[in-house]
């Protein structure tokens, strides 16, 4: 009764019998074309069940829980033996559809060690496989010729598939443009698992497949769900493609090359990671290209990118990352054009090394000479490339004031366009600029650069070949515009640069602030623009200042300021070329007196921190913590009190609070130690 119920389980899935046929139990271990191998498990009441070889009109069911054999094998003495499902084919071993359950099976030749026995299915003749239960395939290589869209060729869940083995195809899983396969809760191992040049359909989902060639071809029909792809033995390549107008879906994919790395698309978006998983130092790879150079469209990974411990990293067209790209390597590709900033090797000073080759990129015939980077997403993302990471073109488009943090270096032989969200530079002590630009840098209107501070007291630099252009009508440090608070340096390399400036300095008398700065020289200089803060983050531009132009001589330049005043005044001078490109001054803070107020400044600071009271007629004492709320000075002023300083030098660099009591009079701020 038991048999009865299964053969029928199978029958309503896919409606697999006919009139003619039967299905067959192999209950030994005698062979394929033993007819006492086989006994018919459908056999209608009152009647004896028959024993006798499959045809092509018969469904084969192989199940341990039915014959009591956990391991069946399918031996042949010829080489390269063939097994055909649902196929009118004659010869050979054939049947109509095969059921595998709970059963350890292998299909092989013991003649040839390199590869196992083929199985064609073809549903254009109701022909499938299924493989549930716990199944384990040791050796097999599928080939699903499809004919029927509505039925599936091969359906594995809950089993085993195969073995990745580095020198022979023991296992593969192939269809042609009409055949589908479904994979569910599985592991699988071949050389390849691949769909034809052209259409296919595959779906995945919660499994994990090690192999040489993951290929999805042209116009396939593919889905991949929860799953790892990976190659999990060393020397060992991987390919993964995606071909031309595929209908590629995926959610929480993992790509885990063991090194080696191909992967092909053509505007697919992987949903998932791709990692090296070890790899060696000058072990290649992995690559990211183009399927079609012809008519490029991007390769898109949303998720995070990780090369490990590779030497090359090769990327032909477009790349598109949405999470984080890091990666060990200290070598990238070694010819890249050669271009000094202060007579020193670009390469030296963005923190970049082993390029010394004098070859242009520009007229660079290699592979992956040209590309662009992009970072796309609502997340925060980050690079961290040892050694730095030169890319030709970079484009930040992250979504609202999402980041884009650069942990090492960043060398960019191109334009550099941010779009939206911002680039974040983080300081590196051993390098004198973080960021290279050979190309022009452009910051679109809400989209942000940022050069950072560390507890050091290092600021962030960059070095532009190009000009430097911001669509910002003022900085603001949490996403748009040029925000550069702690004076990092900004250096124009390939021309000299537009204005020497000896001093910019400002002081407060009479309800105004007159500000004042000197240039030592001055080429092609249009004019200057004074900005102004309260925060010292955010500026705003309120005044132009004609330059001499073309000058070697010492030039004087003022400016009053008798706007609004409020406590601590941010001023910086931006200095514009004629051609349009800029630097910016270091920001000065003018501290202008107010009524009952509590005045700290500047901020940050560097050795002396000023105190103005104003209208506080009562003794002030003043409390400084550090940021675990440990009380590092104090100081006790006399009853009229207006001006005071506590000298910082003593500080570590970090985050100070200070407090300041003066009869119910209580004021709290925060200040930065550099």
């Amino acid at each position: 009764m038991k048999q009865v119920v299964i053969a029928i389980a199978c029958l309503n899935m896919y409606a697999c019998l006919n009139a003619q046929g039967i299905t067959l139990l192999y209950n030994t271990d005698m062979g394929w074309n033993d007819p006492l191998s086989w006994i018919q498990i459908n056999t209608p009441v009152g009647q004896t069940a028959i024993q006798r070889v499959p045809t092509e009109l018969d469904d084969v069911v192989i199940s341990n829980s039915l014959s009591g054999l956990s391991t069946v094998g399918f031996l042949s003495d010829i080489v390269n033996p063939e097994f055909f499902v649902g196929s009118n084919n004659t010869s050979g071993y054939r049947c109509k559809s095969m059921h595998i359950s709970n059963t350890m099976v292998t299909f092989d030749s013991p003649n040839d060690i390199d590869a196992a026995a083929r199985i064609n299915i073809y549903t254009s003749n109701s022909g499938f496989a299924l493989i549930d239960s716990g199944s384990d395939i040791i050796r097999g290589q599928f080939y699903l010729n499809g004919g029927n869209p509505a039925i599936t060729d091969l359906e594995v869940i809950n089993s085993n598939f195969g073995v990745l083995f580095s020198h022979g195809d023991w296992c593969d899983i192939l269809w042609q443009p009409s055949a589908k396969v479904r994979v569910t809760g599985s592991t699988l191992g071949g050389h390849s698992f691949a769909s034809s040049s052209t259409g296919g359909e595959m779906y995945a989902s919660n499994c994990t497949f090690s192999t040489n060639n993951f290929i999805l071809g042209d116009n396939s029909t593919d889905t991949i769900l929860n799953s790892t792809i990976t190659n999990d033995i060393n020397n060992l390549g991987f390919n993964f493609f995606i071909g031309r107008n595929a209908n590629f879906v995926s959610a929480n994919v993992s790509l885990e090359p063991f090194e080696g790395f191909n992967f092909t698309s053509s505007g697919s978006v992987l949903n998932g990671n791709v990692t090296t998983i070890t790899g060696y130092a000058g072990g290649g790879g992995p690559n990211f290209l183009q399927e079609d150079p012809a008519n490029p469209l991007p390769n898109i990974i949303n998720g995070n990118v990780s090369v490990g411990e590779v030497s090359t990293i090769g990327i032909s067209g477009d790349l598109k990352i949405s999470g984080n790209l890091s990666g060990f390597s200290d070598d990238f590709y070694n010819n890249p054009a050669q271009v000094f900033v202060n007579e020193q090797d670009i390469f030296e000073v963005a923190g970049i090394t082993n390029y010394q080759g004098n070859v242009s990129i520009n007229n660079c015939l290699q592979d992956y000479c040209h590309y662009k980077l992009e970072f796309f997403g609502s997340t925060n993302s980050n690079i961290d490339w040892y050694g730095g990471f030169p890319v030709d073109t970079l484009i930040i488009n992250k979504t609202g004031c999402a980041k884009v943090t650069c942990t090492n270096s960043l060398y960019v032989s191109g334009a550099t366009r941010i779009e939206s969200g911002q680039l974040v530079l983080n300081p590196n002590d051993t390098i004198a600029y973080k960021f290279v630009c050979a190309g022009n840098v452009d910051i679109a209107q809400g989209g942000g650069l940022f050069l950072r501070k560390d507890a050091a007291g290092i600021t962030a630099n960059m070095a532009i070949g190009g000009t430097l252009t911001d669509h910002n009508s003022a900085a603001d440090s949490t996403c748009a515009g040029l925000s550069n608070p702690y004076d990092g340096i900004i250096t124009f390399y390939t021309a000299a640069l537009p204005v020497t400036l000896l001093d910019f300095y400002g002081r407060y008398s009479n309800k105004a602030v007159t500000l004042g700065w000197s240039t030592e020289r001055e080429i092609n200089t249009k004019y200057f623009v004074i900005e102004k803060s309260f925060d010292g983050m955010s500026f705003v531009s309120f005044a132009n200042i004609a330059a001499s132009g073309n000058t070697q001589s010492k030039k004087t330049y003022g400016y009053t300021d008798n706007t609004s005043l409020k406590g601590i005044n941010y001023y910086r001078l931006k200095m514009v070329d004629a051609d349009g490109r800029f630097t910016y001054s270091k920001i000065i803070a003018i501290a202008a007196p107010a009524i009952n107020a509590i005045t700290v400044f500047p901020n940050p600071v560097k050795d002396k921190l000023f105190i103005r009271l104003a209208g506080i007629p009562a003794a002030t004492e003043i409390t400084i913590a550090d940021a675990k709320g440990t009380i590092v000075k104090q100081l006790q002023l006399e009853a009229g009190t207006t001006d005071a300083s506590i000298n910082t030098m003593g500080l570590p660099a970090g985050v100070y609070s200070i407090s300041i009591q003066s009869g119910k009079l209580k004021n709290t701020q925060q200040f930065i130690k550099e």
